[in-house]
């Protein structure tokens, strides 16, 4: 692993163990349903789902990246005969290896699918992951400044 893909472990371990805070978990906290409206579209509740798949905002950085990644899982995977899988691909983003449990190979073709996920898979979600979570504060962080000024 490179020192890119170590900066980008934290945000990912966040978002598969439920620690990322999103707009929802702050209004549970402060029990205001509005302030669970995502501040990057103003659309709907700002879940999982919505930041790493349908946030308008976000769309700009999510679409090549995830992309790629059905392409590559798409290819990659295609050699193992799992074009028969359902992969559902907000479990697919959070944790890749899931599919590892699924699945009854051999152990040697295990092992192979285990690297596929580890050096091909896993890092594109890690980057999908981190790219989606430094534009949105990126975004909110000009929200912030936008606000600051009109004061």
């Amino acid at each position: 692993m490179n020192s890119r893909e170590i900066i980008r472990i934290p945000t990912k371990l966040k978002i598969a163990t439920g620690s990322y805070i999103l707009q929802t978990v702050r209004a549970k906290f402060i029990s205001n349903t509005e302030l669970s409206i995502c501040k990057l579209c103003n659309e709907t509740e700002e879940t999982l789902p919505h930041f790493l798949l349908t946030c308008k905002s976000l769309e700009d950085i999510r679409k090549p990246i995830l992309e790629d990644l059905i392409n590559s899982c798409s290819e990659e995977l295609a050699v193992f005969n799992m074009k028969d899988e359902h992969f559902d691909i907000l479990q697919l983003i959070i944790d890749p290896f899931t599919y590892m449990t699924m699945l009854s190979f051999p152990q040697l073709r295990n092992e192979k699918v285990f690297k596929v996920i580890q050096n091909i898979i896993d890092p594109k979600c890690r980057r999908l992951c981190y790219n989606l979570h430094c534009e949105r504060y990126r975004l909110l962080q000009l929200d912030d400044i936008k606000k600051k000024k009109r004061k």
